[in-house]
């Protein structure tokens, strides 16, 4: 390291590459930040050696780099199993019972991707003649409205790991379905069983993992749980009526706001047993065509995926990454954005928060004006009728046997 600290630092390094002996060299620009796939043993194999380059140096001969590796699943079991016990027998697998690292191994055997990577804090220098190819480890964060789009060919990353703990960051718990605690593979056919067998390696899709999810979006949740674990406690009850019926909950839910939005707020409580409320029909049918009239120049298609849960099921291609998340949710925010006055209104809103930014709030105008421009102008491109129209004959299924399940925090309908 301290030779490589005394070379003289460089943006980037344009160097011939090629995957195969046969193949002819091509050039590619490296870049610090950029993800790599290094030469090894393992190349061309599930265990392919990827890491971050961190810093380019140069010297006559050619550029080193510095960078860290990103660990995948047989790499961590190697590094616990050497962290901590001496030899490699079943005391091993005694000596870590009730532990997190017990837990991480099990997490590991049964719900990791062969493409999944753990970033690590190992840091190596490299010769550039190593750097096979640029790729991109894409960021998978489960509570994202807007997650990557990928598939089970693809390099993806939730968690990093640290070598002086041997634990991974976030923690196993954070993003897996609070009710039952497991984690969620989205490509379970490529199930990894680091401990079961001498390579590391072993499919066995487990049918568990097919259960689907539905998500909460209300910010303070933002949670996967598995439909199961939901029908177990999490349900409405078949005999409590509701102001709104179950659709117009549904579409109620902001994904932006911590409350119901206020257009729909009063549809999402049960009907009282008496008082002047509680002769209300079930589908509060006046006051919710009231509503509906302000969207009728959207698309039908639109305010129905609006008016859908958001759900997800592994082992289905791309969408086992997010299901109808995003059409969902960006649908709801077009309808949200026409319930308050369409574009007229943000208009509006946004002229008078430009007269405050000389003031002494300037600042914090400046980020309500980007916020209103990012949550309710985006989606104005948007509501194109066959995109829609579409996503009701081939996306997720539009009718009645989604199950009446609801948020275990926030108890809304999801």
């Amino acid at each position: 390291m301290k030779q490589f600290k005394a070379l003289k630092v460089v943006q980037a390094a344009c160097l011939p590459v090629k995957r195969d002996e046969k193949e002819r060299p091509y050039y590619t620009y490296f870049y610090p930040g950029d993800d790599v796939i290094v030469k090894s043993e393992d190349s061309a194999t599930e265990n392919e050696w990827v890491a971050k380059i961190e810093e380019i140096r140069m010297q006559t001969e050619g550029p080193y780099f510095l960078v860290s590796w990103y660990f995948s699943a047989h790499d961590i079991v190697e590094r616990i199993k050497a962290s901590y016990c001496q030899d490699d027998t079943s005391d091993f697998c005694h000596r870590l019972v009730s532990s997190e690292h017990n837990k991480i191994l099990d997490f590991l055997a049964k719900q990791t991707n062969t493409n999944e990577r753990y970033l690590s804090n190992e840091k190596r220098t490299l010769w550039w003649e190593t750097m096979l190819e640029v790729i991109s480890v894409l960021h998978y964060d489960e509570s994202s409205l807007d997650p990557p789009q990928f598939t089970e060919e693809d390099f993806f990353t939730r968690r990093s790991f640290d070598l002086t703990t041997t634990l991974l960051s976030p923690g196993l718990d954070e993003n897996a379905c609070t009710l039952c605690h497991e984690g969620y593979d989205p490509f379970p056919l490529e199930t990894l069983s680091g401990r079961d067998s001498d390579s590391g390696y072993s499919r066995s899709p487990d049918t568990n993992n097919y259960d689907p999810l539905h998500f909460c979006p209300n910010p303070t949740c933002r949670k996967w749980y598995h439909r199961q674990c939901l029908l177990a406690e999490h349900t409405e009850h078949p005999f409590t009526p509701f102001i709104g019926a179950r659709p117009i909950r549904l579409l109620a839910v902001d994904p932006d706001a911590p409350e119901p939005h206020f257009e729909l707020a009063r549809f999402t409580y049960p009907v009282p047993p008496r008082g002047k409320f509680s002769q209300m029909t079930l589908d509060a049918e006046p006051r919710w065509d009231s509503v509906l009239k302000k969207l009728t120049h959207l698309p039908p298609g639109l305010v129905r995926i609006a008016q859908q849960p958001i759900v997800k099921r592994a082992g289905e291609g791309t969408d086992s990454v997010f299901g109808n998340l995003k059409d969902v949710v960006l649908a709801r925010r077009i309808c949200y954005q026409e319930l308050e006055g369409g574009v007229e209104n943000v208009v509006d809103e946004v002229t008078t928060l430009f007269a405050l930014l000389d003031g002494e709030d300037g600042e914090e105008a400046w980020r309500q004006i980007w916020h209103t421009l990012d949550t309710r102008m985006r989606p104005l491109a948007s509501p194109y009728t066959p995109y829609w129209d579409n996503l009701l004959l081939n996306g997720i299924p539009d009718d009645a046997s989604f199950p009446t399940v609801t948020c275990p925090s926030c108890q809304s309908a999801i």
